[in-house]
């Protein structure tokens, strides 16, 4: 029996269907693929998806102390005067 990877397509495939409350068994049936190899499909995209959100996460923490760093003065400023 050989084995063939899921392909990037058919992890958003499952990652999209079970989301919409599709069963694992049901989207093995529609892939033609075992409800056990959805299962781990879907665990490896939620884990990749979870990298990506990370990275963005931290690109974005990153942006935003760079503006506070600009504007911080001008914040500092307003809440000390706010008191």
């Amino acid at each position: 029996m050989s084995y063939v990877h899921l392909n990037a397509r058919e992890r958003m495939s499952i990652f999209y269907l079970h989301g919409y409350g599709l069963s694992l068994r049901e989207i093995g049936r529609r892939l033609n693929r075992s409800h056990a190899t959805i299962s781990r499909g879907l665990e490896r995209t939620i884990v990749s998806l979870a990298g990506i959100v990370t990275v963005l996460l931290k690109l974005m923490l990153r942006r935003a102390k760079h503006y506070l760093d600009i504007k911080g003065a001008t914040i500092k400023q307003d809440y000390a005067s706010a008191l």
